[in-house]
């Protein structure tokens, strides 16, 4: 489930059934690796060259949001679901995750391929 406005990567695992309202949209997926990928900073920097600009944030329209390139399974796929996990059950807690959030960074930055060059693009750094 995701927020249609975000000023931030805000993407969330639904184990529960939960409802939402039409300011909440939802990806019919089980898929916890797309999870980590859409709450990576490739995944927002993505969100922000394919969806509309609105005030601090973006506005997540699925005919453009579906457009974010997804890689297909690669070999850290299974590495970054186990860190996905892992986030999900530290956040019921409460409890920092912001080591487990870079390694998974990290990992997506593995899955796209990118350069240490881009990889500076995409955290800011230039």
């Amino acid at each position: 489930m995701y927020q249609a406005m975000q000023v931030k990567p805000c993407f969330i695992y639904d184990e529960e059934g939960l409802f939402c309202n039409n300011s909440i949209w939802f990806i019919p997926s089980d898929d916890k690796c797309l999870l980590g990928i859409l709450n990576s900073k490739v995944g927002w920097w993505l969100i922000s060259k394919y969806c509309t600009a609105i005030q601090n944030g973006f506005q997540l329209i699925w005919q453009y949001f579906g457009q974010i390139p997804i890689p297909k399974s690669t070999s850290n796929q299974k590495e970054i679901v186990e860190l996905v996990e892992r986030v999900l059950e530290l956040k019921k807690q409460n409890q920092d995750t912001t080591t487990l959030e870079s390694e998974i960074d990290q990992l997506v930055y593995q899955m796209y391929g990118l350069t240490e060059e881009e990889i500076k693009i995409v955290e800011g750094e230039k």
